[in-house]
């Protein structure tokens, strides 16, 4: 707000433009927002507005220009990254080109909301694919409980072998699996009861 005001207090002074050196009455041009000595003349100001307007249809100064939320930075690039007034951007270009400059900025703040949904939308995606395969690991875990629960109640005797997991099997004629280590005779050779 300072340099507004200092803006003002040197509305009466002849300055040089920082791009073509004409010197102009500081009424005839704009400050950046940060430098009194960073002064554009009213010609200048529209040609740099116009070249960045036609830049940002290509990627890289597209780019640049959302970064810089849609203003127009100092032509003192090197020196400055502050923007200009858009009170005095307003006062200096042509309503057309004014205009087209504020639907650029538009256009950049409608992307910026446009990604950040996305992003917010990417994340909740993300939350809820995670629910789902904790419930669904969850669900499997209590299917996989239940089943066993299942088997037990309805084949109480039934044994499962503790090597290759066949079963569960009802063993027949004999229930004293640790005597016969591997033998296949008498129907259930080296198993276990079902767990």
């Amino acid at each position: 707000m300072a340099l507004q005001n200092e803006e003002w207090n040197r509305m009466d002074e002849i300055v040089a433009c920082l791009i073509c050196l004409e010197e102009v009455p500081t009424t005839d041009g704009i400050f950046c927002e940060r430098n009194v000595h960073h002064f554009l003349c009213g010609t200048c100001a529209r040609r740099e507005v116009q070249r960045i307007l036609e830049n940002v249809q290509e990627e890289i100064p597209r780019a640049q220009h959302r970064a810089q939320g849609g203003r127009i930075k100092c032509a003192a690039v090197h020196e400055c990254d502050a923007p200009y007034h858009e009170r005095a951007l307003a006062r200096i270009l042509p309503d057309a080109l004014f205009t087209e400059y504020r639907a650029a900025q538009n256009a950049v703040m409608e992307q910026r909301l446009y990604e950040e949904g996305q992003q917010r939308f990417q994340e909740q995606l993300e939350a809820l694919r995670r629910q789902l395969h904790n419930t669904n690991v969850a669900r499997a875990e209590q299917d996989e409980a239940a089943t066993a629960e299942l088997i037990r109640r309805q084949w109480p005797n039934a044994v499962q072998c503790p090597r290759c997991h066949a079963g569960p099997v009802i063993p027949k004629n004999c229930f004293d699996l640790q005597a016969h280590d591997g033998e296949r005779a008498g129907g259930g050779a080296h198993q276990q009861p079902v767990s």
